[in-house]
């Protein structure tokens, strides 16, 4: 029987949040999950994420089997209209142009980010996000919803909860990251630093990568991540949970699909977040070839 996706009106808000419900239907040729938004008062949208043996990173006209299509959607409502879709989260590629409301990618190991923009219809948070239970052999990577700061006040492992809550209005996108993401964050002997730093990388300016140094005074959420010129994350170097000490990660000019990235100015920044910490730091770096 053919699987035909509906598309849902969109509604009453505006604000931008990335969202997951999930309704999964596994196949052996796809996995979809229906992600579900909810506003404080009568806003609502379904939205569908998942990954498929014909799927690309851009829209797809028709994936069959399952006859999905990923159709462009009008552009967004203005302020105080309800509105949920999935918008670029790759730097560099205008794919998804206004957005979509079926997103379906390659399956793994190559899943990229899913993100997902919101707004309210009258402003009002908080928003919940829910989906159905998850089977991990369909996620072999992981599954995990993240605000776009690396995860330091929404990080949900959507394997193990069916709901995430957003209560800080500042919030108006989420991540939703499939597969894991290979990090190289080593550390540095045992002496625990007096304070959390960002120091400047070495060589800069650097061919074909640089060394960026950091230290951690308490234990914290670190997120260590490459920008580029126009505030867009290009990779991430560190996103877990460190202990005090001295580390060092290594950036070779990729970006989190494995592409080498242009010539030019880019940014490291240092975030940590947890118990009476928070801390950020910014560092610039030129990258020559």
């Amino acid at each position: 029987m053919k699987l035909q996706i509906l598309r849902f009106p969109l509604i009453i808000a505006v604000l931008s949040l990335i969202v997951v419900v999930s309704d999964s239907i596994a196949q052996p040729d796809y996995v979809v999950v229906a992600l579900t938004a909810r506003d404080a008062t009568s806003g609502i949208g379904t939205i569908t994420f998942g990954t498929h043996v014909n799927g690309t990173y851009c829209g797809d006209d028709t994936l069959n089997p399952g006859g999905f299509i990923e159709e462009l959607l009008p552009p967004k409502p203005p302020g105080g209209v309800f509105d949920f879709r999935f918008t670029e989260s790759r730097s560099g590629s205008n794919c998804l142009d206004q957005g979509l409301s079926v997103h379906l990618q390659e399956g793994a190991p190559k899943i990229d980010t899913f993100k997902i923009d919101f707004q309210p219809g009258d402003g009002n948070y908080p928003f919940t996000f829910s989906w159905p239970a998850q089977n991990p052999a369909d996620w072999p990577g992981g599954l995990t919803m993240k605000d776009p700061f690396g995860g330091i006040i929404v990080n949900v492992n959507m394997l193990t909860d069916t709901t995430a809550v957003v209560s800080n209005s500042a919030i108006t996108t989420l991540n939703i990251v499939g597969g894991s993401v290979a990090l190289t964050v080593e550390r540095e002997g045992d002496l625990i630093p007096g304070r959390f730093a960002l120091q400047q990388n070495y060589p800069n300016p650097f061919n074909p990568s640089t060394t960026i140094k950091f230290s951690i005074e308490k234990t914290a959420f670190t997120d260590v991540a490459v920008y580029n010129v126009i505030g867009q994350k290009v990779k991430t170097l560190a996103a877990e949970v460190l202990n005090p000490g001295f580390y060092a990660t290594t950036w070779n000019g990729t970006d989190n699909n494995g592409q080498a990235v242009t010539t030019g100015v880019y940014f490291i920044r240092m975030v940590a977040a947890g118990d009476n910490v928070q801390f950020s730091d910014l560092r610039k770096l030129l990258l020559m070839k």
